[in-house]
């Protein structure tokens, strides 16, 4: 996050959101957000509501240490077409 450059760290976030939200012109309008666009999204919203993501780490790292964690727990973080 651009509010805490220096520090990294782990977030519980949910793989499907569904949010309502209101149009340029009033109408409500459903959707069903998934992956990283609910991660962001819950971010996002977050900000908000004032809260930064170092509010909620359950772990933080500094880089070499996220490095570390990343390659140690690969196989749980699958690549992408």
């Amino acid at each position: 996050c651009l509010s805490c450059p220096t520090v990294k760290g782990l977030v519980s976030r949910p793989d499907v959101i569904m949010i309502r939200y209101q149009d340029r012109n009033g109408n409500y309008c459903d959707s069903k957000l998934e992956d990283f666009c609910a991660r962001v999204f819950c971010h996002e919203n977050d900000h908000l509501d004032g809260i930064l993501f170092i509010d909620k780490c359950s772990k933080k790292f500094n880089d070499a240490e996220l490095l570390r964690y990343f390659e140690e727990h690969r196989d749980e973080y699958p690549e992408e077409d």
